[in-house]
């Protein structure tokens, strides 16, 4: 379950602005089932 977390960061060793792409994406969706759920 850490695996995922390893490659996603060091993902972002070479390339920081696609991973801060894909950081707004995951908290904008997280921030979207929010609203859905309340």
């Amino acid at each position: 379950s850490g695996a995922p977390i390893l490659e996603f960061e060091h993902e972002s060793e070479r390339s920081p602005l696609r991973r801060q792409s894909k950081t707004n994406t995951v908290i904008f969706f997280f921030i979207f089932i929010l609203l859905f759920f309340f």
